[in-house]
């Protein structure tokens, strides 16, 4: 009955802590999300394809300022749960960031309970601790931004534990296969990462010879099948003009570039010396592999172990495909770095288990072990508390949206007014433009959010041309400059830094 009622107890405890984890995730993901300025390029350009989608009713051709869109040549999952997204919960930013919120959660909990199962609490408890101090994947490009990123990142953990039960049973390997389509429909050729540790991982860890050629058939469809449905759709509706571009300026052109960017060398590798989070993952797999050697808990032959295989695969192949390709984009090494954590994670489980019994067996080193342990736990409060402060104020707690995207939200509260309007802008300054009559990205998502506008280009020239209604954004300073040209024009909403003028 006693141990019983210690065992109750104890699954208590661990299931207090998880819940406390789980709303501290939720909490960093989901607290002031749509109060963040939209960030320009990437962010804004999938926002637009998903939102002109739903206006355009065509949910294959991604366009830019209702134009097809051949810079962002990405396939169209990530803007179909976006579309998705704004039909349920409406025109803004927290609709638009969402999905990539679900798939930061269903990334978490993934590992987690993979995690739980297969090497106990421990480790589970290590892996949501230390994803929550990787500030860099919550608030750069990812958890809390409306790219692909975070999607792809899903179904790349998703695509690894797949794998890791495929020697168990065959239809896993699918699955992972499977995984590797999504993330191609996410993320376009970054995915073929994933396809590597497929191949690599079947081969080294011998499932390669358990494999029959219906096996090899069904996994066949299972990778490819939906990406060439999708490529089939898209060639129907306009050939090869998406597909062509999509192959020559994610492969052809990238490795080009890459070749010239002599910055770009080894820049993955200079990330991970420099960035904390990164080095105190690195130090906990240093400091851990030594001690399960020392101890001879662990010899080499735990390179034949299935494992150690997979998640070493998971590193080495990313390492390498991104230090070769000179990239200098952080957000593509979130796998690797996820990777790591999980890695981390098991050492930190092995450790605990193997001194608990080294503390019971030898009594006098049990005040030493605290002490350590105690240090340790310190040291890691400390640092984690440092590295997170000034991404928590400026991201979580006090984050802002900046004067031209808060007065378009502000001017544009009732969407049905000025619906389908042609909009024009006129700035005080612009963020990668040296013309302030042209709209930004990040404006025009913003624009289209919340006013339902068509964003002309043209500034005060073409909106006095206009001879359809039409409005115009324009700071108080430019307006000022320009009084005697607008003077004639009505302002039909104000705030401390714009006006909304109207031609008719």
């Amino acid at each position: 009955m006693r141990n019983e009622k210690s065992i109750i107890k104890y699954n208590y405890v661990v299931y207090g802590i998880y819940a406390l984890l789980s709303f501290s995730i939720c909490f960093l993901l989901f607290y002031n999300l749509g109060n963040n300025s939209v960030e320009n390029w990437d962010e804004a350009r999938h926002g637009i394809s998903a939102y002109e989608m739903l206006k355009n009713d065509n949910y294959m051709i991604n366009t830019f300022n209702y134009t097809p869109d051949l810079w962002n040549l990405k396939p169209p999952l990530s803007f179909w749960t976006e579309a998705i997204s704004f039909s349920v919960f409406g025109y803004n930013l927290f609709a638009f960031r969402l999905p990539s919120v679900i798939a930061s959660l269903l990334t978490f909990f993934s590992v987690s309970i993979f995690l739980h199962k297969q090497y106990g609490y421990k480790a589970t408890i290590s892996f949501m601790i230390l994803f929550q101090l990787f500030n860099d994947i919550i608030v750069q490009h990812c958890y809390r931004s409306g790219d692909a990123d975070a999607l792809f990142l899903l179904f790349f953990v998703l695509s690894t534990i797949f794998l890791y039960y495929s020697e168990r049973k065959i239809i896993y390997l699918y699955l992972s296969g499977l995984m590797f389509s999504l993330a191609f429909l996410s993320k376009s050729f970054h995915a073929f990462s994933i396809l590597g540790i497929i191949v690599l991982y079947v081969v080294l860890s011998g499932i390669i010879k358990k494999l029959k050629f219906i096996n090899y058939v069904t996994m066949f469809f299972s990778t490819f099948g939906l990406v060439a449905i999708w490529a089939v759709l898209r060639y129907c509706n306009d050939g090869l003009s998406f597909l062509g571009s999509m192959f020559g300026v994610d492969v052809v052109n990238r490795v080009s570039d890459s070749s010239k960017n002599a910055n770009g060398m080894f820049y993955f590798l200079k990330y991970m010396l420099t960035y904390k989070p990164i080095i105190m993952i690195e130090a906990i797999i240093i400091i851990c592999s030594i001690y399960l050697f020392v101890s001879k808990k662990i010899n080499v032959s735990i390179i034949k172990r299935h494992d150690f295989i997979l998640f070493g695969l998971c590193i080495f192949i990313n390492f390498v495909i991104y230090n070769l390709s000179k990239s200098t984009l952080s957000w593509y090494y979130y796998p690797t770095f996820i990777t790591m954590i999980i890695v981390a994670s098991i050492l930190i489980e092995k450790v605990i288990k193997f001194s608990k019994a080294f503390i019971k067996k030898n009594k006098l080193y049990k005040l030493e072990t605290i002490i350590t342990y105690t240090l340790v736990i310190g040291i890691f409060g400390v640092f984690s508390a440092v590295g997170i402060r000034s991404y928590f104020m400026s991201n979580v707690l006090n984050p802002s949206i900046n004067d031209e995207q808060s007065a378009i939200m502000e001017l544009s509260q009732d969407r049905e007014i000025h619906s389908d309007t042609s909009a024009y802008i006129l700035k005080d300054s612009n963020s990668y433009m040296s013309d302030l009559s042209k709209w930004e990205q990040a404006d025009i998502l913003v624009a289209e959010l919340y006013g339902d506008w068509r964003c002309k280009n043209g500034g005060i020239d073409s909106f006095t041309k206009e001879s359809k209604e039409s409005v115009l954004l324009i700071s108080k300073k430019q307006y000022d400059k320009n009084k005697d040209q607008l003077n004639k024009y009505n302002i039909v909403k104000q705030n401390s830094k714009y006006y909304l003028l109207n031609n008719l």
